[in-house]
């Protein structure tokens, strides 16, 4: 039975996303040994969750970020890091290493057949190296190397524990500036850059996947949490958001 590790990192928006979806990936994937680890900040009840994390810890948001400039890229970073921390502390402690690890933002959805799949040819590969498997692949743009769906990322264990170290590499150490590869501040960039700077082996697998948002959303997950219709009704309510023909909506998202 091949081993998959969720880590979950940065804040929680949408509880019923954890409770809900993630319950029902477990269930639905019997040949899964499916564990969960999140680091995220003590900014909500926790004890509305009723996923069962193998490790977690909800961090004290101002004491942590004391003193760090404005921006959001060094507080997911840290967070990322912390996540696969906790995922690597375990696999120490009970002598294995997972066969591939989900990096990701607790407010994501996928199509779970199509995730499988990929998570299945993922694994039927002897990676040789790091290796990380991304939505969509690395682009240049404006001439920096960008990624553009920069929330869920699938990879070999030991290239979790290697991108755990983004955030000493770019906030800690501020080692980024010995070297002359260009670089932008933000999500989209910084994995990238630092994926490249790590020689990762770098390789696309498409699966339909999505952000939630909680009032936009929360009845079309409580309907089809569990139906292969999920991921195009939050599109769909996401299209009527955009296009404006839904103001209740609209008006209501956060």
């Amino acid at each position: 039975m091949k081993r998959l590790a969720f880590c979950f990192y940065g804040q929680v928006r949408f509880i019923e996303g954890l409770n809900l979806f993630f319950k029902h990936f477990k269930e639905a994937n019997k040949d899964f040994k499916v564990d969960f680890f999140i680091s995220t900040w003590r900014d909500f009840d926790i004890s509305k969750i009723n996923l069962i994390f193998n490790k977690s810890e909800y961090l004290n948001y101002e004491s942590t970020t004391e003193g760090w400039r404005q921006g959001n890229t060094r507080k997911m970073s840290y967070l990322m890091q912390r996540s696969i921390k906790l995922k690597q502390n375990y696999e120490f402690k009970n002598n294995f290493k997972y066969d591939t690890v989900v990096i990701l933002r607790p407010d994501i959805i996928f199509d779970i057949e199509r995730f499988t799949d990929i998570v299945n040819k993922f694994n039927s590969i002897e990676h040789d190296k790091p290796t990380v498997l991304t939505t969509e692949g690395i682009e240049i743009d404006e001439g920096k190397y960008v990624i553009r769906e920069d929330w869920i990322y699938l990879l070999t264990s030991e290239a979790a524990d290697i991108h755990a170290g983004m955030h000493d590499f770019f906030f800690v150490d501020i080692a980024y500036k010995n070297y002359n590869t260009p670089y932008r501040e933000g999500g989209h960039w910084i994995h990238s850059y630092y994926f490249l700077h790590n020689n990762f082996k770098t390789i696309v697998g498409k699966f339909p996947n999505i952000l939630i948002r909680p009032l936009r959303d929360l009845e079309v997950i409580k309907n089809e949490y569990n139906k292969s219709t999920l991921i195009k009704s939050v599109i769909r309510n996401l299209n009527k958001v955009q296009n404006g023909s839904d103001r209740t909506i609209k008006d209501r998202v956060i």
